[in-house]
């Protein structure tokens, strides 16, 4: 009688410890989002959005929700679309040159990609920065008759990152993950673009990320990170 008693307490706890890592919604002022039962919330008391950190056994979530939530990581292609690269450089051409260049097309070639602008009109002006100021191109710019190009790599971050983009009744769902979790930050950026004024201005608009070092699997990470839904 006694063993058997012993051997449901050992199943009971079994489970019970369990249970404890099992994942379950919770529910936030405008989310909800899958986290074991062990955890701790901390707000951040910002103004313009809501924000807080949520304490974990492996290390820290961190969200803000609201139109000034950050992007986190651009995917390869928001960094294209967005047309990024014109403002990464060390050398501010394109703000430099007047008129500004028409932008033509991006193609990649290997590993690099190349923009093609059209400088014709400023090509016309006796002060054109691209005559005037020849020393401020590297190797990166190429100058052949009206046709300038710029040649760029992606940022280190974009090519040390996986992403799983979804797209559906107009939630747009991006989630980030490094290859090394601990170098760079794993998240999820969620928008609702029936709540966008215009591109840059979404009112519904939630990021989630990690800390800087965390202690859990990837799997793991992403069952989390795809639980997250708008309320």
């Amino acid at each position: 009688m006694n063993k058997f008693f012993y051997v449901l307490l050992i199943l009971f706890c079994f489970n019970c410890s369990k249970d404890s890592g099992e994942l379950k919604y919770v529910d936030f002022e405008r989310f909800r989002i899958k986290l074991p039962s062990n955890y701790d919330v901390e707000s951040l008391g910002s103004i313009d959005s809501y924000a807080a950190k949520i304490e974990l056994d492996w290390g820290t979530l961190s969200f803000d929700y609201g139109r000034y939530s950050p992007s986190l990581t651009l995917s390869p292609n928001e960094y294209l679309s967005s047309m990024k690269w014109e403002s990464s450089g060390d050398i501010p051409m394109f703000y430099l040159i007047e008129p500004r260049p028409i932008f033509e097309n991006v193609v990649q070639v290997d590993s690099i990609y190349k923009a093609t602008y059209n400088v014709s009109e400023c090509m016309i002006m006796e002060d054109c920065i691209l005559f005037t100021s020849a020393n401020l191109f590297s190797y990166d710019f190429e100058l052949r008759d009206s046709t300038l190009i710029y040649r760029f790599a992606l940022p280190e971050e974009i090519v040390e990152s996986d992403f799983i983009i979804s797209e559906k009744d107009s939630i747009y769902k991006k989630i980030v993950l490094p290859h090394d979790l601990n170098k760079n930050i794993a998240g999820v950026n969620m928008i609702n673009q029936k709540s966008c004024i215009d591109e840059l201005n979404c009112i519904e608009n939630l990021s989630i990320w990690t800390s800087d070092s965390i202690k859990i699997n990837k799997e793991e990470l992403i069952e989390i990170l795809q639980s997250v839904e708008f309320k």
